[in-house]
């Protein structure tokens, strides 16, 4: 929704497999193990690259919040539970106050 640059598509497409893959348990980063020669391997440079993409999709996306940040209503209805979105509400009424 904030980074849907075709040119970030397969840095963002690269960030969401490597995402699922370790939230389902089936990959590890290099960083996250004990190597005593981090990033001075082959797999340690994919990774460098990969968080340098990821990195790229993360600058994008949170400019482009900033400069658009979502109505309470989008956030409502896109991102945030109804609980939460009902306590945000709240919090800003009382901050108003």
């Amino acid at each position: 929704m904030y980074a849907p640059d075709a040119s970030l598509a397969k840095d963002r497409d690269r960030m969401y497999k490597l995402r699922s893959n370790i939230l389902h348990g089936s990959d590890l980063l290099e960083i996250d193990q004990i190597v005593p020669i981090q990033w001075w391997t082959p797999t340690g440079f994919k990774e460098d690259e990969l968080y340098n993409g990821m990195w790229r999709v993360t600058r994008t996306a949170l400019r482009n919040w900033l400069k658009s940040p979502p109505s309470p209503s989008e956030e409502e209805t896109v991102s945030m539970p109804k609980l939460v979105s009902e306590r945000i509400k709240k919090l800003r009424e009382e901050i108003a106050t």
